[in-house]
């Protein structure tokens, strides 16, 4: 379910039934990786909402959690533990991030096993049937992630 009202109201109906959230990471470039940020967010959001289309009824899609390059990746780290910690608080079992950002690489760990990192593919220039097969690709490795996570916490 995406973060948008028709699917909220279905969400409020059907809250037992959805235990995960999947909240996207993006970082703004306003310098010189400025088109590479933007090719990052497009990618991710079209995978995120891939995703979303696949788990819906199990999952809720937040909006992103966006930032400005840190100079200090621990408050950044803090400020996403915070984001975890308060979804966990609304009673949900499982929160995913998932970004392109090379920065949360080193950052898997302190956030509890709850990151996927995944490179993003450059899509200019791609037809909108390599895309959705690129992207079926995509799911089905990072469905594996979700599957094994459930399977373990369940």
């Amino acid at each position: 379910m995406k973060w948008v009202q028709k699917d909220i109201e279905m969400f409020q109906e059907a809250r037992e039934h959805i235990d995960t959230v999947l909240v996207p990471m993006i970082g703004i470039d306003m310098g010189t990786g400025m088109k590479q940020s933007a090719q990052m967010q497009e990618f991710l959001a079209i995978l995120a909402s891939e995703i979303e289309r696949q788990f819906k009824g199990r999952m809720i899609l937040l909006p992103p959690f966006t930032y400005w390059p840190p100079s200090d990746s621990l408050t950044l780290q803090h400020s996403a533990l915070s984001w975890k910690n308060s979804i966990l608080e609304e009673g949900f079992k499982h929160v995913f991030f998932i970004t392109c950002d090379s920065l949360w690489r080193g950052n898997e760990g302190e956030l509890g096993g709850s990151l996927i990192w995944i490179p993003s593919i450059p899509l200019e220039g791609l037809d909108d049937h390599y895309k959705r097969e690129l992207m079926s690709g995509q799911v089905s490795q990072i469905a594996n992630v979700f599957a094994q996570k459930w399977l373990v916490e369940k």
